[in-house]
């Protein structure tokens, strides 16, 4: 049996390898020949608002949690929308979801209430769109009863090794 941890640093470290902001910029980081920890932190300063909103998702989420009513003054939801899957689930992130019951006390019951909000979502802009890796991190980081600013934290974890593994596939080394 996994553990909660376990299950969202594998939907990073999956996540990661798909061309994403953070992850192109570790790439190219790696054309240009510059140091590992340069490109992860490149990598991190894109991460948070369109790209890895995973504080301001456990925020909305919370909102909803407690009021059952979605935040209105704000354009888009955040932790919901993906470049990969439009009007689908994204099967990596179902994946995780499916395995809160079996990974965290509350996990039935934070898996019903994603599902609740998921619709109020899609019916607040009528269309299907579905949660993301943000709203998954921040669900682990609530099961987890973490503070929300230390959800990026859980991102990192998985990402680290990803990353690793697009740099040196990228890597060139420019000499004198």
């Amino acid at each position: 049996m996994t553990t909660i941890e376990e299950n969202i640093i594998k939907m990073h470290h999956t996540c990661a390898l798909r061309n994403n902001a953070s992850s192109e910029v570790i790439k190219i980081m790696a054309q240009l020949g510059k140091p590992f920890n340069d490109a992860v932190a490149a990598g991190l300063l894109t991460m948070g608002g369109i790209h890895a909103p995973v504080e301001e998702a456990q925020q909305e989420f919370s909102v909803f949690r407690n009021s059952g009513k979605l935040s209105e003054d704000i354009d888009k939801h955040p932790g919901f929308g993906s470049a990969w899957y439009k009007n689908q689930p994204d099967p990596v992130i179902e994946e995780f979801f499916n395995s809160l019951p079996d990974t965290c006390d509350e996990g039935a019951e934070l898996l019903g209430q994603v599902e609740e909000y998921t619709d109020a979502v899609q019916r607040m802009y009528e269309k299907f769109i579905y949660p993301n890796a943000g709203l998954a991190t921040a669900i682990a980081n609530i099961a987890l009863k973490r503070h929300p600013s230390m959800g990026m934290g859980l991102v990192i974890q998985g990402r680290v090794a990803a990353w690793e593994e697009l740099y040196i596939m990228n890597y060139q080394y420019r000499g004198f």
